[in-house]
């Protein structure tokens, strides 16, 4: 399915059809007034414990009716988590993040709302079940202030709430704030004095931790940091975001490719980063010299211009970047796609075994083959290929024969790695990109259906 030919009325009605019938006791906390005309970065819903504790059997039924994949499943949080439904096929940037919570916490901060207040403090706009103005208004606010992130564009519906029951907003605060403080952010939010907002943050959220303290016992209190140290472990067991490299022979497009990658597949992560061949955690060797210090070049414009190293110069700052290529995979990669990010190499170790004189070594790329054990390998690595004159065609910096060479070796490789994928780099950019997001957002979707325990078809779509 293409984004570009989402009907998004028609999305969100399958959508809240299934919900409701799978669902239906739920409470939409926010964007509710936006759908269905705008597809919002994430939907936040209160449901029960029964059916939070049933999500990973639910989920998979609402995305097999809307023709969407789940790509991810965060766990956020003690009773906490999201799942991040998209085609497969994208054209453009696609985000369908659906939030799930029973009791209303935050990071550090165990019980701020219970799940039974939530329920009950109700109101319907169109089909959806919504918070009361009072509650909406105090859900809102605890967000900015644990976020921190105040402006006037997030103070709309915070104010809305406000105006529509004023009177019941501000004793809801007063409860939560006291009354000197509640009233003060009050008159801030109908000002739209966000300074005001930002100066009383502090004061805002040490109150709204003590009110957690008081809301917690103790029993609650150890489940909640059970919950939290689990999840640390699981997020590191099963980390959210992969590493995928890219290789070609100049002119292959890379650079492009990463560019449009980068932007279609910005729903299915919450963030990505791109790196040059390496981790980066350790400089350049050069930079590490008493005297004469140099700089890592980030663009070469003549491959094969410099003289290869000498034998030993070029064996130590070979094992000197394995080493960065292995401590920089434990200590930044990793840390990146527990992060939840895309991590994108231009380039990676394998790119030895076409082309050593690009990185002036005195060496046989057989010499990298016999070291390749020793490498941490990317989750996924892309081959970019299109016949000779193409590539040549776009870059002058080679000669054909030597792009033919390199051509032959990827090919060879890809064959043989079963990580790596070959892309036919003659077609248009955007194609090429496209091809590139549905294999990643594929992997993101069979690797989070064995989470799930869910059937997929070949593409990745659930089948049960």
């Amino acid at each position: 399915m293409n984004i570009s030919n989402i009907n998004l009325g028609k999305l969100f009605e399958k959508l809240f059809d299934e919900y409701e019938k799978l669902l239906p006791e739920y409470v939409l906390m926010n964007k509710y007034d936006t759908i269905p005309n705008e597809l919002p970065s994430d939907l936040d819903f209160s449901i029960s414990q029964e059916h939070f504790d049933l999500l990973d059997n639910i989920i998979p039924e609402i995305a097999k009716a809307c023709k969407l994949a789940v790509v991810q499943k965060i766990w956020h949080g003690y009773r906490k988590c999201a799942y991040i439904l998209s085609p497969l096929d994208v054209t453009e940037p696609f985000r369908l993040q659906l939030d799930f919570f029973t009791d209303f916490s935050v990071k550090n901060t165990p019980l701020l709302i219970p799940n039974d207040i939530i329920l009950k403090s109700t109101r319907k706009y169109g089909r959806y079940t919504v918070p009361s103005y009072d509650l909406e208004y105090i859900f809102l606010c605890l967000r900015r202030i644990y976020k921190n992130d105040f402006d006037k564009e997030k103070l709309i519906p915070i104010r809305s709430a406000l105006l529509n029951e004023p009177e019941k907003c501000k004793k809801a605060a007063k409860k939560l704030w006291g009354e000197a403080l509640g009233k003060q952010m009050a008159e801030a939010i109908l000002d739209e004095d966000v300074e005001t907002l930002q100066r009383f943050r502090n004061a805002l959220w040490e109150k709204t931790r003590l009110k957690s303290k008081e809301n917690s016992s103790a029993s609650y209190f150890l489940k909640f940091w059970k919950s939290q140290i689990i999840r640390y472990f699981y997020r590191i067991k099963y980390p959210v975001g992969i590493s995928i490299a890219f290789l070609a022979p100049d002119g292959g497009g890379k650079s492009t490719a990463i560019e449009l990658v980068k932007k279609l597949s910005w729903g299915a992560f919450h963030g990505n980063i791109e790196l040059y061949f390496r981790p980066h955690l350790l400089s350049n060797a050069g930079a590490y010299k008493p005297y004469h210090k140099t700089i890592e070049e980030k663009t070469n414009f003549d491959p094969h211009g410099k003289e290869p190293n000498g034998l030993l110069k070029s064996i130590a700052r070979f094992f000197f970047y394995n080493l960065d290529f292995i401590l920089g995979t434990w200590f930044k990669v990793d840390i990146m796609k527990i992060q939840k990010n895309l991590v994108i190499f231009d380039r990676y170790y394998y790119d030895y075994y076409a082309d050593m004189k690009r990185y002036q070594y005195s060496l046989s790329p057989n010499f990298a083959r016999a070291f390749a054990w020793s490498i941490p390998k990317p989750d996924l690595i892309f081959v970019l290929d299109a016949p000779a004159d193409i590539l040549y065609a776009r870059k002058q910096e080679l000669t054909l024969e030597e792009i033919e060479r390199q051509r032959r070796i990827y090919r060879h490789f890809t064959e043989r790695e079963p990580h790596a994928v070959l892309v036919d780099a003659s077609r248009s950019p955007e194609e090429v990109a496209r091809q590139i997001t549905k294999t990643i957002l594929r992997y993101k979707a069979k690797q989070t259906a064995k989470l799930l325990h869910c059937e997929v078809d070949e593409e990745g779509y659930p089948v049960r």
